[in-house]
């Protein structure tokens, strides 16, 4: 398949995918459950049909621990979509990057690069025109934006 076009349909999925689980009438670990079942149903022929399952113990128990931490990031940002908007659950649980070059700059003493930092200030600067200024300013510190910002780190922790 053409990467491009791979790339704008896994876009159009993820930007729907909120919208799905205010709208699912299911708890939120129930839609978390579907959406991993759904696309393991989609994909486990097409591994079987290519003959990809063929792993060693070891690489068996790495999928399985990133496993439980993809399936823990959705429970939790799936939570965190019921408890405050869409867009902001969503703008800070896909943060990752930014906790990356943070992350390597303080434990690792690693620079992440002019270009990242950048990259991150237009990323932030378009949060804000999404999200608002005034929201921002007067944004409370709740449990849906904890439930974010703890999605956050488990996809860092995927990555």
């Amino acid at each position: 398949m053409n990467p491009k076009l791979s790339l704008v349909i896994g876009i159009l999925c993820i930007s729907f995918s909120p919208i799905f689980v205010k709208l699912a009438g299911v708890s939120p670990i129930g839609s978390a459950f579907y959406r991993v079942f759904i696309a393991w149903i989609c994909l486990a022929p097409f591994c079987v049909f290519r003959q990809k399952l063929k792993i060693n113990k070891k690489q068996l128990l790495i999928s399985i621990a990133a496993g439980m931490v993809f399936a823990l990031d959705i429970a939790v940002w799936n939570i965190s979509l019921l408890k405050i908007s869409a867009t902001v659950s969503t703008l800070i649980a896909n943060l990752a990057p930014v906790w990356v070059g943070l992350m390597s700059f303080l434990f690792l003493r690693k620079g992440s690069g002019r270009l990242f930092w950048i990259g991150t200030l237009i990323a932030i600067a378009g949060m804000v025109v999404l999200v608002g200024y005034e929201h921002i300013l007067h944004m409370e510190l709740n449990a849906g934006i904890l439930l974010a910002i703890l999605a956050s780190f488990f996809m860092l922790l995927i990555s």
